[in-house]
């Protein structure tokens, strides 16, 4: 395994109940990983703090980066496209 594999950084779209079993289960599938922040966009009500890990509101379009995974939770939706 190189550097990269080895200390892998991701990001976690959410921060309510389905986020934070996601960040759970990845904690245990890798514990060499670690988050960085979990992400929202939303105006409902977000904890600043998770397990002493940041939460943060985008208010910008998010890249991506090669340093990092983005693992996200969405909620279904009945609407039709």
């Amino acid at each position: 395994m190189n550097d990269y594999d080895t200390k892998r950084k991701y990001y976690i779209f959410g921060a309510h109940s389905r986020a934070q079993t996601l960040s759970i289960y990845l904690r245990k599938l890798h514990p060499d990983w670690s988050i960085v922040a979990f992400l929202y966009d939303n105006d409902e009500k977000n904890p600043k703090e998770i397990d002493s890990i940041t939460v943060i509101r985008l208010t910008c379009k998010v890249c991506s980066c090669r340093t990092s995974g983005v693992f996200y939770y969405y909620k279904e939706s009945s609407y039709d496209l």
